[in-house]
């Protein structure tokens, strides 16, 4: 009997422990599968760090947007803006813009100075802005399908951008995706 009583407390931490390692894993973010179904989902990699969309902010948690896309299909011209505060990190990202133009079909794009209108990016707690320059910086989108008829927009990206203060420091976004619904925006 007394086998047993000491047992329970041992298995008692134990359940705790895994249970506590599961939930803390899920609270790390993982970004969103590679899809192409208009699921609404957008993220990347910046400093071998998961970037979703919408962290709400300790001090500003209703303003503005946490995603929307925008995407004209008479002139190809994509505008994604999403937003994630986070302010006790300066590493986070608080908003991403990317403007391009002249997609108009599903394939790789090298961004340069006939797709890009811009694409910026601003750092959480701090006054750090980076930005997409033609000549400085590397970058790819690719489309893999672009559905008129359904208002599906998905694919990959990958985009190197420079700090506006020091022109010499740079921030790699990797291992983007996104699968949305043409023209949508959320603050959910």
């Amino acid at each position: 009997m007394k086998k047993n009583r000491n047992i329970l407390p041992i298995m008692f931490c134990l359940t705790v422990f895994i249970y506590g390692c599961k939930k803390e894993n899920n609270n790390m973010g993982v970004l969103p599968p590679v899809t192409m179904e208009g699921k609404n989902t957008f993220g990347f990699m910046l400093d071998n760090t998961v970037w979703l969309p919408g962290k709400k902010g300790y001090f500003y948690p209703f303003f503005g947007k946490l995603l929307c896309i925008k995407y004209d299909k008479e002139t190809g011209e994509l505008n994604l803006q999403s937003r994630r505060d986070k302010f006790d990190n300066e590493t986070d990202v608080s908003y991403i813009s990317i403007d391009l133009t002249n997609i108009k079909k599903e394939q790789l794009y090298n961004l340069n100075s006939s797709n890009v209108i811009n694409i910026s990016m601003q750092i959480a707690g701090s006054t750090k802005g980076y930005y997409f320059n033609y000549n400085a910086n590397n970058g790819f989108i690719d489309i893999h399908k672009l559905d008129t008829i359904n208002n599906i927009i998905s694919g990959e990206f990958e985009i190197e951008l420079i700090e506006r203060e020091s022109s010499i420091n740079k921030k790699k976004i990797y291992e983007g995706r996104f699968d949305l619904q043409m023209d949508y925006c959320t603050r959910n």
